[in-house]
């Protein structure tokens, strides 16, 4: 059976030995492709089953001219380049690895945290100007985090593990979420609250938000100057969650006293700021000979409202406590499931037991090819 499983970014993030010996061994031949220019890519992506992409966008245009394909996977975490709608529309599954590199990003956040914290930005700026004395200076504003307090903006899995480290320091630590009253880990000494109160309260702010309509520019001027005076923002999901022209002016008026940012591109902020620590989204980056292999589970998966298997990351409700703020963008939330191995393995086992129809060996081979990418994507051996 002719089975064409096409995986992008050939060149720009090439497949490791681990990846191709994994293909291999399900006798899987990849077609390696390297291609960004949309009517490009449809032409390259026509009649495909599968599409595996680390970087590449994947427009509405491209997705809905998939009319064999049967599997999305982003090799990685965020969605916010597939269109995600249109391939709900097209019954094609989108999976992604919530879990990619998540302890590396845990431990770039909190290293941005002690920089800030510690005025190191500040001291370096004016060190490298001469200006020793005012360096010096600067220590006077320096803080003690056990006195500190940090707010956590989306409480996922990334969230979680920074809730640790921080308790691990001292700092109280505040969180907010869509459901404020999903069950959170017993262990964890954290509190649940509107978004309103935790940037009233928060030192430190940190993002750990996907990017869709909802959060596009969640943080804009109004939200940006509800947070604490003297408070500090740390971004390192998506550089459009927050409104890059209105955090310039509250960096320069108040009542931020500085931003932390891990972004691709901050266009904004070129050239040194003693406001600002910043970093080349490498936040995710990690070693490939130390892979660590997480649970299957960590692929998403998502039901239509009728229940049947879609793809999909539908529009996030509001966070709690934004009141009226964006409510004009509120969007349905979407339940999620959880695809566990086990559950692959049954499916499996259930077919292979029945007659073998086409469309039979297709779902067998889209189901283990699911579970072959988030292995990829969890061992880390792409990088975003």
């Amino acid at each position: 059976m002719n089975f064409r499983f096409v995986r992008l970014n050939a060149t720009l993030y090439p497949a490791s030995e681990l990846e191709q010996s994994l293909y291999a061994k399900l006798g899987i031949e990849p077609e390696y492709v390297e291609e960004e220019d949309p009517q490009a890519l449809i032409r390259r992506l026509a009649g495909c089953d599968a599409v595996a992409v680390v970087s590449t966008g994947l427009p509405a245009a491209v997705v809905a001219s998939l009319d064999r394909c049967r599997l999305i996977s982003r090799l990685g975490n965020g969605t916010d380049k597939i269109a995600v709608a249109k391939a709900t529309e097209q019954g094609i599954v989108v999976a992604n690895a919530p879990f990619f590199c998540a302890e590396e990003m845990t431990d770039h956040i909190m290293a941005m945290l002690l920089s800030l914290a510690r005025q190191l930005p500040r001291m370096e700026h004016f060190m490298r100007a001469g200006r020793f004395r005012q360096a010096r200076a600067e220590a006077t504003q320096l803080q003690r985090l056990s006195t500190c307090v940090l707010g956590i903006v989306g409480f996922g899995a990334t969230g979680e593990m920074v809730a640790r480290r921080a308790r691990a320091f001292g700092l109280r630590v505040l969180a907010t979420r869509r459901n404020l009253q999903a069950p959170r880990p017993a262990d964890l000494d954290i509190e649940m609250v509107p978004l309103d109160a935790l940037l009233a309260e928060s030192d430190f702010v940190s993002l750990q938000l996907p990017l869709n309509a909802d959060t596009y520019h969640l943080f804009d001027e109004t939200l940006l100057r509800q947070m604490k005076p003297g408070a500090y923002l740390i971004n390192t999901s998506r550089g459009a969650l927050v409104d890059e022209d209105a955090l310039v002016r509250v960096l320069r008026e108040g009542p931020l006293a500085g931003a932390a940012l891990d972004l691709r591109v901050a266009q904004r902020f070129h050239g040194p700021s003693p406001a600002l620590a910043a970093s080349p989204h490498g936040a995710r980056q990690c070693p490939d000979d130390l892979p660590r292999l997480r649970p299957l589970r960590a692929v998403r998966r998502r039901r239509g409202s009728h229940g049947r298997r879609q793809s999909g990351l539908r529009p996030h409700r509001p966070l709690a406590g934004t009141g009226e703020h964006r409510q004009s963008q509120c969007g349905a939330a979407a339940s999620a499931e959880t695809a566990r191995p086990s559950a692959v393995r049954k499916r499996v086992s259930k077919r292979r037991r029945a007659t073998m129809s086409a469309d039979g060996i297709m779902d067998i081979l889209v189901d283990w090819l699911l579970c072959i990418l988030c292995v990829l994507c969890e061992l880390c051996i792409l990088c975003e």
